[in-house]
């Protein structure tokens, strides 16, 4: 799934940042996003996990994708049409209930979630917000 968010996106994201800024934003992504998953599972005690880095990264450039056009459509399971918001926010709903709710499922939720923080925070820099 990962993979397919990735081709969707990865092609506009580049458009919109040019290659050496899409390369800042998906390697520091992943560099946040396994920061934020390895202090997590240092803190709910789960020192054997791991951090996906890519994963994060894919997130981090969905998420400034879709704050930078907020209106833009996703296709949710490259079938349902919705808001970019919507989706990023329902991702993000869901890696945050799976974080707290079962901390020792295969998906890095904190990880996501970090990426999502790495990419939205890139583009309010990028907007001049912050």
């Amino acid at each position: 799934m990962n993979l397919i968010n990735f081709a969707l996106m990865a092609s506009p994201a580049i458009k919109m940042l040019g290659n050496t800024r899409f390369l800042a934003l998906y390697l520091g992504g992943g560099i946040l996003s396994s920061l934020i998953s390895l202090t997590y599972n240092y803190v709910i005690g789960g020192y054997n996990r791991r951090s996906h880095g890519a994963s994060g990264a894919i997130f981090a450039v969905i998420a400034l994708y879709a704050t930078l056009a907020p209106t833009s459509t996703f296709l949710l399971f490259a079938i349902v049409p919705m808001p970019a918001w919507l989706c990023v926010g329902g991702m993000a709903a869901y890696d945050l209930y799976g974080a707290f709710t079962n901390p020792n499922r295969r998906t890095d939720g904190a990880g996501h979630l970090g990426g999502m923080l790495a990419g939205f925070l890139y583009a309010l820099r990028l907007t001049r917000r912050i």
